[in-house]
């Protein structure tokens, strides 16, 4: 089994790592990340994804910011005046009076906009060519809240990662979703 070690750079507010040219210089490369979601003081981590280059891992979270903002992500229902966990389902009567009100978009825009304030972005550079095994290890070691896909079997690739920096391996054990 091939042992790698991440270096954890973070934690980063979106707003924080979208405006500074120097962390977009930084990140301007591929990696992984996670996201670790507050909750009232409750923090867990709630996604972990991958960026392979193309894009990078900051156009990655600029593309994500932009997602929360335009609708197109699932904003938590504990996040939302409605308590209805938003999922754009054009089969949902919600979404469709929603997207075509422009009152009510607004309003959603607000709860994606106040949603990516309780995330926090922490990044480790990786080579391209690793970036879906070590997505996949992630997933299936830390089993975030937020994601299902790549949580409940073991990766085709087992990697053993080692993390340091601004995250360590105490700080990233397997969560428990009961």
């Amino acid at each position: 089994m091939e042992t790698l070690t991440l270096k954890w750079h973070g934690p980063y507010k979106f707003e924080e790592l979208l405006k500074d040219p120097e962390l977009e210089r930084q990140f301007s490369c591929p990696g992984v990340y996670l996201w670790k979601e507050n909750n009232s003081g409750n923090e867990g981590i709630a996604y972990i994804g991958k960026a392979g280059g193309s894009p990078t891992l900051f156009k990655r979270h600029l593309q994500h910011y932009m997602g929360y903002l335009g609708g197109t992500y699932s904003i938590p229902k504990e996040f939302r005046r409605s308590s209805k966990e938003w999922v754009l389902n054009l089969k949902k009567d919600e979404v469709v009076s929603t997207i075509f009100d422009l009152s009510k978009f607004k309003g959603l825009v607000e709860e994606g906009f106040e949603y990516t304030k309780h995330l926090s972005i922490y990044m480790a550079k990786a080579p391209k060519e690793k970036t879906a095994d070590i997505e996949r290890n992630l997933l299936y070691s830390i089993n975030p809240t937020r994601t299902q896909w790549g949580t409940k079997s073991k990766p085709d690739v087992a990697i053993s990662i080692n993390h340091t920096g601004d995250l360590s391996n105490d700080k990233l054990q397997r969560q428990n979703n009961c």
